[in-house]
């Protein structure tokens, strides 16, 4: 299947490079040709930033409960359908499950917590867990449940100590709670 992945590898530069085009081109190129879940999940990525191309702070969209508008509900379920393909194909896919786990934060579903909890429970890498920990501080901060998530973030912080995310997060969370 490498050359599966080389066309999923292929399609994230030109995602990371905002050419939507060529990306969707080259996905699904791939995907007449393979099964793949990593050409799921790159599809699925490519839907996403159509979803949000408008939004600048997607994040605070969420918090202010503006991903529910326009077309972006109907969307980001065609997103959520190739992950599940992609899952389908391969339980265990790390990039999927990541996805899908996000996608289901930003709408506010209460599965999103269920994804991180089970990500954690079943996964041994630490750039997984490191951000299923960071998803479900996210999820208990939103939720005003500010010791979860600064239990969430000192977890994610001692599991790669070398990224500064979990250190913004911690302090931000500690800044809530007074």
């Amino acid at each position: 299947m490498f050359v599966a992945r080389w066309y999923a590898y292929v399609a994230r530069i030109y995602l990371a490079n905002r050419d939507l085009i060529r990306a969707g081109s080259v996905v699904a190129d791939g995907l007449s040709r393979f099964e793949s879940p990593d050409l799921y999940v790159a599809r699925g990525a490519i839907i996403e930033r159509q979803a949000f191309a408008r939004i600048p702070d997607v994040l605070g969209a969420m918090l202010e409960h503006r991903l529910n508008e326009g077309t972006i509900p109907n969307t980001l379920r065609l997103a959520i359908a190739d992950y599940l393909r992609a899952l389908s194909i391969d339980p265990q896919h790390t990039g999927a499950r990541i996805r899908l786990m996000w996608i289901r934060l930003l709408q506010r579903d209460g599965r999103a917590a269920d994804d991180a909890a089970d990500l954690l429970r079943t996964s041994t890498d630490p750039e997984a867990r490191y951000l299923a920990l960071l998803f479900r501080g996210a999820i208990a901060e939103r939720d005003r449940h500010l010791e979860g998530a600064i239990h969430d973030y000192e977890e994610a912080r001692r599991e790669d100590v070398d990224t500064q995310t979990a250190c913004v997060t911690l302090s931000h969370a500690h800044g809530l709670a007074g």
